[in-house]
């Protein structure tokens, strides 16, 4: 998602398309209890370019949970608030709340937009709703102070298509696998004697990965990403 230098280091610059028109976003679904909110503020918090704009002293990405009911003024309320603007007139018409979170998501230097809890864009009151939000995340990503968005929310998530095609093959889509008998036990113990080591325990034994797996609901729950194999 972001351009990378001569060094081939990663930079805060995004990536464009369509011509250099636009970025790209991530829809990251999963089921709830999944973790997928701890790995996307892990994420965030551990990339360096983007847990700290040495212009503003902030983070470059911002965090908002997604209201519910969720129209296009309340998801606008939201981001607003999420940058500290608290006291927005009632008569303020949604045209005028977005060029505000246009405005102040550029004064802010954000480059990325995590809405948690996406699911309720596409459970909105109504379809047309639904369309206008998603349309409006879509103007986000044009022009140039383009944004990166996250969309992290349960399977109704995969919905987006059906409501608007152009704003679906803008994102890249997540769906973690569930854990495996008979794949995932050798990843299992390396992970736990990975936490063991850092939290200085000695373990005697390790036993019972199969019954972990099935303990977990078949869920890597995410946080660390340890040194080995990924999980499934």
């Amino acid at each position: 998602m972001f351009e990378v230098d001569s060094d081939g280091e990663l930079t805060s610059v995004p990536c464009r398309y369509t011509a250099g028109q636009e970025t790209r976003g991530v829809i990251l679904i999963e089921e709830p209890g999944g973790s997928k909110a701890t790995a996307v503020r892990t994420i965030l918090r551990e990339v360096k370019f983007l847990a700290l704009n040495p212009e503003t002293g902030e983070p470059r990405y911002l965090e908002i949970q997604v209201p519910s009911p969720a129209t296009l003024k309340s998801v606008g309320l939201a981001i607003l608030a999420a940058l500290g603007v608290e006291h927005i007139a009632s008569s303020a018409k949604v045209w005028e709340i977005w060029e505000a979170v246009k405005q102040r998501l550029r004064a802010a230097g954000i480059i990325v937009l995590w809405s948690d809890e996406a699911h309720d864009l596409i459970m909105a009151r109504s379809a047309n709703e639904t369309e206008s939000s998603l349309r409006m995340i879509k103007s986000l990503m044009q022009g140039d102070n383009a944004v990166i968005p996250i969309l992290s929310g349960t399977r109704r998530l995969a919905e987006v298509a059906a409501f608007d095609p152009q704003v679906s093959r803008r994102f890249t889509k997540i769906v973690p696998s569930n854990l495996q008998y008979g794949m995932d036990e050798a990843g299992l113990i390396s992970l736990v004697e990975y936490f063991s080591e850092e939290a200085a325990v000695i373990l005697p034994f390790l036993m019972g990965s199969s019954r972990r797996i099935h303990a977990a609901v078949f869920s890597f729950i995410a946080g660390v990403t340890p040194p080995m194999p990924m999980l499934g």
